[in-house]
């Protein structure tokens, strides 16, 4: 007999073995699911449980019943990682790559629910390292498009578009689309603010080495003497009251020069793209700050103030300025912003606020004016930007999946801009690119290429074909794109190396060269159970792949091989290594001899 359950499942008696003479038996049967079920969150989010009343009856009509109890786990997505993107970009026109999300296959039985960003509206578009991204100098903020499927970074909730990511859960993949030239700045935090002074020469303070550099800050005023504490800085006495003003010079080689009529000397100015300063502290609890900003071109003398003839003025305007609450909210709306030609004033600041000034024409020195109608108040640590010149770009943006019934798991998207001035690039045909001793960024594009990195942490990028690629000494970034692909180890290459679209079956694991003493007379599973001293599998998200070149051990390595995004357990049905480096030779995505 067959029962069907208000769930929709089905319970199949296929059999029973009773014994008369004990009273007691066995019952067969089998368990159907309809369907997927949905756990409801969260009261039922690990298990659902349905009951079937099992009645025996003898030859002679006796019963004898039995609750016949069925529960449902709930399994969970499995971690994930997305294909790691690789673009040459830091250009004017369009690019746009695509990579595998890699979701469907770690969803589990419930299936892809959704799959989108979390970041905060309104963010500053920060590199991996936390490095402020711009598009044409002009700071980058996190808004979500469409829905929360979409990240679009651009220089204001109206502004132009830098770079956009689209995640298309449904064909589990995803989108990087970038707008013109992107750089990074690099991020210079200063929360003490005690600094040095100069005997006889109160209304200036130097701050040395600022953040870990080898940078320095001048403080100076024409209203009053400078009174800092390490958390922040006011001009006299504890305030900076109307009409007050403070300067801040970004400097080289700042040193204590009593013969100085500022009482230090310098070597040179910084020129940074951005400023940021929180208000330390009001004097009222009910006051607001009310404060001018004025970012100079400096010249290199000693005179500062904002009077010099030798120095200019960025012509900043209300665009350039951001105001953000104390827990790091975008609030620029609920100020006032008044532009003074080239001075922006800015009214309604609070207690732990702060303002920033980010402009496409870089300065070297940032005056603060306190304006009539504000109450005193004093200011704190500040951070500044500097732009790095034709470096990668570094992105990485947090990423929450749920499966059918609501079930969560998060990762991470994940790609490097490269810049074109410095990547070395082949075409549709067959290409031979060598790399350096230092860093190389190598992008084969279409044909069968092959690639070499030689010595330093390079990045490979094959394209279309089958190509081949030998990332050489260093930690290196390698991917075979489209085809069957060759990935390379040579005898005494050391290091991290990452595959990000390790394909098993078709892609292949060259280590013929790196491993020593390997007796490829021996048959299929007899290669396989010695290889197992050769190389060593962690599994999870990624596969790790610690080799041994001799066998002899002791372990860790020097050679270590990451499969990004994919699981050699699942793809090969075993835990076991032996089993899948079997499997691996025998598909030909392992070579040893």
């Amino acid at each position: 007999p067959t029962l069907t359950s208000g769930l929709g499942n089905t319970l199949t008696i296929t059999g029973v073995d009773y014994d008369p003479a004990t009273g007691s038996g066995t019952v067969f049967y089998s368990y159907t699911l309809l369907d997927n079920e949905m756990h409801t969150q969260p009261a039922n989010d690990t298990a659902l449980s349905e009951s079937f009343a099992v009645v025996l009856v003898d030859d002679s009509g006796t019963t004898i019943g039995q609750s016949l109890d069925v529960t449902i786990l709930d399994d969970v997505p499995q971690a994930f990682l997305p294909e790691y993107g690789m673009l040459i970009d830091q250009v004017s026109d369009t690019r746009t790559i695509s990579g595998d999300l890699r979701f469907a296959d770690a969803a589990g039985a419930d299936g892809v629910g959704d799959v989108g960003f979390t970041f905060t509206e309104g963010a500053l578009a920060l590199d991996a390292n936390g490095n402020r991204i711009t598009l044409d100098d002009q700071q980058l903020y996190l808004y979500y498009g469409d829905d929360n499927t979409q990240l679009v970074a651009k220089t204001g909730p109206n502004g132009d578009v830098g770079f956009v990511i689209d995640i298309d859960p449904e064909t589990d993949s995803y989108s990087l689309t970038t707008y013109g030239v992107l750089s990074n700045h690099t991020s210079t935090v200063l929360s003490n603010l005690s600094g040095v002074g100069s005997a006889g020469n109160i209304n200036f303070k130097g701050l040395i080495d600022v953040g870990g550099t080898q940078q320095d800050v001048l403080m100076s005023s024409t209203s009053g003497s400078i009174n800092s504490t390490p958390t922040d800085v006011a001009i006299g006495n504890q305030w900076i009251d109307p009409a007050d003003n403070i300067r801040f010079d970004f400097l080289n080689g700042l040193v204590v020069n009593a013969q100085s009529s500022t009482g230090f000397s310098y070597s040179s100015h910084n020129l940074f793209s951005s400023f940021r300063q929180s208000i330390a502290q009001v004097q009222s609890s009910n006051g607001t700050v009310s404060l001018t900003i004025l970012a100079i071109i400096a010249d290199n003398d000693n005179v500062f103030g904002s009077g010099d003839v030798g120095e200019s003025y960025v012509p900043l305007s209300t665009s350039n300025i951001h105001v953000y609450d104390k827990l790091g909210n975008d609030v620029t709306s609920s100020v006032t912003l008044v532009d003074n030609g080239d001075s922006i004033t800015i009214r309604g600041l609070l207690d732990d606020w702060s303002y920033e000034v980010s402009s496409a024409t870089q300065f070297s020195a940032l005056q603060v004016s306190s304006a009539s109608d504000s109450s005193p108040f004093a200011l704190g640590g500040f951070s500044y930007t500097q732009v790095l010149p034709e470096q990668p770009i570094e992105l990485s943006y947090q990423i929450e999946a749920t499966d059918g019934d609501g079930d969560t798991i998060f990762s991470n998207l994940q790609a490097t801009l490269y810049p074109q001035a410095s990547t070395l690039e082949g075409d549709d045909g067959s290409n031979s690119l060598v790399g350096t001793a230092a860093a190389d960024w190598i992008f084969g594009h279409g044909g069968d290429d092959s690639l070499s990195g030689l010595i330093g942490d390079d990045a490979l990028s094959g394209g279309g074909g089958n190509d081949i690629l030998d990332g050489g000494q260093g930690n290196d970034l390698l991917s075979g794109g489209t085809g069957a692909d060759s990935f390379v180890w040579n005898s005494g290459d050391t290091g991290v190396d990452r595959i990000t679209d390790f394909t098993p079956g078709e892609d292949q694991l060259d280590l013929s060269d790196l491993l020593m003493g390997v007796d490829g007379a021996l048959d299929s599973p007899e290669l396989a159970s010695s290889l197992t001293d050769y190389l060593s599998m962690a599994f999870g998200a990624s596969t790790t792949i610690t080799v041994n070149p001799d066998a002899a051990g002791p372990l860790p390595a020097n050679q270590s091989i990451v499969l990004e995004g994919i699981d050699l357990s699942q793809a090969y049905g075993s835990s076991d290594e032996a089993t899948i480096i079997q499997g691996m030779l025998d598909d030909g995505s392992l070579k040893v001899v």
